[in-house]
């Protein structure tokens, strides 16, 4: 338990305010690995716009290279897919580890 001062405020003299250890409650672990694993969702998502784009798939012949308008979306998807997943597996890391250190606890 700590006890401190804050100051009031309606009258904005100083107050005794006693803090408790449990006045607070655990936040949930859920949301973190929901946002990871949407995170991992979105970068497979990136990935398949570049299969679209290389690949032919049965639907027309594809020209030999990419134009370079091709070639650069290319590489923001590659880019931002790599991302996602690297942001993926670091939160489901960080929930796994919270995950972790509260069932330690216990």
């Amino acid at each position: 338990m700590d006890e401190s001062l804050q100051s009031s405020q309606i009258t904005g003299t100083p107050v005794s305010v006693l803090k408790l250890d449990y006045d607070t409650a655990p936040r949930p672990l859920w949301p973190r690995v929901w946002a990871g694993s949407a995170l991992l969702v979105v970068g497979g998502c990136f990935l398949i716009g570049v299969m679209i784009l290389v690949g032919n798939f049965g639907y027309s012949p594809m020209p030999s290279r990419l134009t370079s308008d091709q070639t650069g979306l290319q590489f923001v998807l590659y880019g931002l897919a790599f991302l996602s997943l690297a942001g993926g597996v670091v939160v489901i890391v960080i929930s796994l580890r919270s995950l972790t250190r509260v069932i330690k606890e216990r």
